[in-house]
C-alpha cells in the first residue's frame, strides 16, 4: 500500500515537472524574462551614461559599495561590472546590496 502511494506521488511531481516545463515553454515565460532583465540591464546603463541618479545611487561615481547582506562584508566595485554581476547571475544578486558610502556624504 506504502508502495502504491508513493509510486503514485511520483508520478504526480514528474508529470508537475513536465507539465509546468511545457507551460513556461508554451507561453515562452523564460524568454519573456531575460528580455526584461536585458531591457533593465540596458536601461540602468544609459541612465548612469546620461548622468541620472538610481534609486541605489549608482550614478555617483564609477564605483559603488556593495554588502554581502548575509555577512556585511563590503567591497568597492566598478558599476559595470556590479551591473555585469546582475546582469549574468539573478540568483545571486538579491544575495547583494548596494549601500551608501558614509566618505561621500561627507
Amino acid at each position: 500500500m506504502e508502495g502504491i502511494f508513493l509510486l503514485g506521488l511520483g508520478i504526480v511531481v514528474v508529470l508537475f515537472l513536465i507539465l509546468r516545463k511545457f507551460n513556461t515553454w508554451y507561453w515562452k515565460i523564460d524568454e519573456k524574462i531575460s528580455i526584461a532583465q536585458k531591457t533593465n540591464f540596458l536601461l540602468e546603463k544609459i541612465l548612469v551614461q546620461l548622468g541620472g541618479t538610481t534609486p541605489t545611487a549608482l550614478a555617483t561615481s564609477d564605483e559603488v559599495l556593495v554588502e554581502e547582506i548575509a555577512t556585511g562584508k563590503r567591497e568597492r566595485v566598478k558599476i559595470n561590472k556590479w551591473l555585469d554581476f546582475q546582469r549574468y547571475n539573478p540568483k545571486k544578486a538579491p544575495l547583494y546590496k548596494v549601500v551608501e558610502d558614509e566618505e561621500k556624504k561627507l
